[in-house]
């Protein structure tokens, strides 16, 4: 790609987003009728997904606190049981 490809794209990137009278009142319309009554499931919806990413990026740490109990050796019954096992 070309020096001016990037200018192009980037000149495409920077443009400002305008939007006519009719456009703005659809945006106004569908926000008043569709977001407004849903903001409290919508919200919802961005805690849940927040939580999905969180948990996605702790994965690999779950992954290796699980592999480090099972391979070391352990003298009790459980790792959440506090009695120790019989001989």
């Amino acid at each position: 790609m070309t020096g001016n490809g990037t200018q192009a794209a980037a000149k495409r990137a920077s443009k400002k987003l305008t939007l006519d009278q009719h456009q703005r009142g659809l945006l106004k319309r569908f926000t008043r009728e569709w977001v407004a009554p849903r903001w409290r499931e919508l919200l919802w919806a961005l805690v849940l997904t927040g939580l999905l990413a969180a948990t996605t990026g702790a994965y690999p740490m779950i992954i290796k606190a699980s592999f480090d109990t099972l391979m070391k050796e352990q003298t009790r019954r459980c790792p959440t049981c506090s009695a120790p096992s019989s001989p």
